[in-house]
């Protein structure tokens, strides 16, 4: 809930160091109570002058900026300081505080999607203390996948990795999960809804069956990977031994992926004793029904599972579906709208 104060209450907000989240967006003066959350997209020369001294903020977010003067003076001081610990900004306006943000030693979480991104305006290696780095759709990302490869080798504190929404090859994909097979901070991989770099065709393979199989034979802290809206390379058979074996994988997101057999990633959850939730939605695929059974009836840790738009061989579904939960005590959610269905034999 967020109340509408006035420009002379947020001078004695500042005053009193209450603010630790500011929001320059396209919102007017709102403040969150609850939060200590300020959205601002208007500037007076005393909320101005305040904010240049303001001391304590943690979070400085910017999904919406004018190129005024006011902002990016606010904006450099904070970076300044080293006083923020998680920092968001879109759109070009990075380039023209590059040099605040490289010599910033204190932020943990950066997010800098949706920029015009230039290998020359971040270096990665200054940002030793990351936990969270995400870069979405940002353009020319596939120029410093080197780069990205290099620090996640140094960096002994990255958690979270999201690079999401780009345009990258196939190499590319492979070389991140390549650097993940014996990395050991990472817990949450993000490398959904790739575009190819290289060509114009959106069926062309993004995502190496290979790599994603090793990944998972290799790695020991992933927990959340979601890979959806890809498409993979041919088959690798391999991958129900590696979905198996995994015990570390808790959230796998598989939704709406191009030559993926999930009947073998069911297969694979047969003996896994990690994940939890699993979403296998928007494949479009023929499940085989003694798989889904044999497998709700025998793994232990399922409490999620996302069969949405797939294809089921029989006519009564629902009633399918019904028995599968009655087969797994474990099992809390089941979500298969819109499932398609048949009668031929599998």
């Amino acid at each position: 809930m967020s109340i509408v104060i006035k420009p002379t209450n947020l001078v004695q907000l500042l005053d009193n160091n209450e603010l630790i989240e500011l929001y320059i967006g396209n919102i007017e003066y709102k403040f969150d109570k609850y939060s200590n959350c300020l959205n601002i997209n208007y500037f007076n020369s005393v909320l101005h002058n305040k904010l240049l001294q303001y001391t304590i903020l943690y979070t400085l977010n910017v999904d919406f900026i004018t190129y005024h003067a006011n902002y990016l003076d606010v904006i450099k001081q904070f970076l300044q300081n080293n006083i923020l610990y998680s920092f968001k900004i879109s759109f070009s306006v990075v380039e023209l505080i590059k040099n605040e943000l490289i010599n910033n030693s204190s932020l943990t979480y950066l997010n800098i999607s949706d920029c015009s991104y230039s290998s020359n305006l971040i270096n990665f290696t200054q940002y030793k203390q990351l936990t969270q780095l995400k870069i979405k759709r940002c353009n020319y990302l596939n120029q410093c996948i080197p780069d990205l490869y290099s620090f996640i080798n140094a960096s002994s504190t990255l958690n979270v990795l999201d690079i999401s929404n780009n345009n990258l090859s196939i190499n590319d994909t492979s070389l991140i999960l390549q650097t993940l097979y014996n990395n050991t901070t990472i817990t949450e991989l993000n490398l959904s809804k790739i575009k190819d770099s290289t060509s114009i065709v959106n069926s062309t393979p993004i995502i190496s069956s290979e790599c994603f199989t090793e990944l998972l034979l290799n790695n020991t802290t992933l927990i959340s990977l979601n890979l959806s809206y890809n498409n993979f390379t041919c088959h690798n058979y391999n991958i129900i031994n590696a979905i198996s074996k995994n015990s570390t994988l808790c959230n796998l997101n598989l939704s709406n992926c191009i030559n993926l057999n999930i009947n073998d990633i069911l297969l694979g959850l047969y003996n896994n004793t990690s994940i939890g939730v699993l979403d296998i939605s928007l494949n479009y695929f023929v499940i085989n029904l003694s798989i889904l059974t044999n497998m709700l009836s025998h793994n232990i840790t399922l409490y999620k599972l996302i069969l949405s738009y797939n294809i089921l061989n029989t006519t009564t579904p629902e009633k399918v579906l019904y028995d599968c939960i009655k087969f797994n005590s474990g099992l809390v959610t089941l979500l298969y709208n819109k499932f398609k269905y048949n009668e031929c034999n599998i």
